[in-house]
C-alpha cells in the first residue's frame, strides 16, 4: 500500500513493514508499506493485492483490497467497486 512519508512516520512504519488496514465494515487486510511522496498525506493508494486468504482472526493475509469494500457498485465507475474510496483505520501490524 502506498503511504505518504509523514503518515508512515506518525505510525512508526518503515519501508516494507506490514500495516493492518481495517474498514468501517470491520474487515481487515495486511499490506506492506510502500513509502512515497506521490500519495497525498492522509491518503493511501492500493491498486491491487493478492487472493483472499483469511487467517484464524479473519484478517486477509493475502492483501485483497476488495475485502475492504462493500459489494455495492460505485456510482462513478459504472458497476465496479474500484472507484470507491473508504475510510480506514491504519495501524502498524
Amino acid at each position: 500500500v502506498h503511504i505518504h512519508p509523514d503518515d508512515a512516520e506518525a505510525l512508526g512504519v518503515k519501508q516494507g513493514e506490514r500495516l493492518k488496514l481495517t474498514s468501517i465494515r470491520d474487515t481487515s487486510i495486511y499490506a506492506a508499506a510502500h513509502i512515497t511522496k506521490t500519495v497525498r498525506p492522509g491518503h493511501l493508494v492500493m491498486a491491487e493485492g493478492g487472493w483472499v486468504c483469511l487467517d484464524e482472526d479473519g484478517v486477509d493475509v493475502g492483501g485483497s483490497v476488495n475485502t475492504l469494500f462493500s459489494l455495492r457498485p460505485s456510482r462513478i465507475a459504472r458497476g465496479t467497486t474500484m472507484g470507491n474510496g473508504l475510510r480506514l483505520k491504519v495501524e502498524k501490524a
